[in-house]
């Protein structure tokens, strides 16, 4: 699932593509720090192919997040234009 199938559903649910946005920038901003306070709290043998992984993993997730389309292409997308 890509960012722009959340808001595609946002603005068919009446929710509204600039609160998405705003959403999708925090959560992208806020990625690396809560991921390195949770990698911080794992035990000292945890797998470290498995936090290296999942760290890899946020850090693309958020880049979508921060980079979603804007409304003109979402809406395009979805055909409301």
């Amino acid at each position: 699932m890509t960012p722009r199938h959340f808001l595609q559903a946002a603005e068919i649910a009446g929710v509204g593509l600039p609160l998405m946005r705003t959403i999708f920038e925090d959560l992208a901003a806020r990625a690396e720090k809560q991921t390195d306070a949770v990698i911080a709290s794992l035990p000292k043998d945890f797998p470290d192919q498995l936090v290296t992984s999942v760290r890899a993993a946020v850090k693309s997730r958020a880049g979508l997040l921060a980079n979603a389309p804007g409304e003109t292409a979402v809406l395009n997308a979805s055909g409301n234009a």
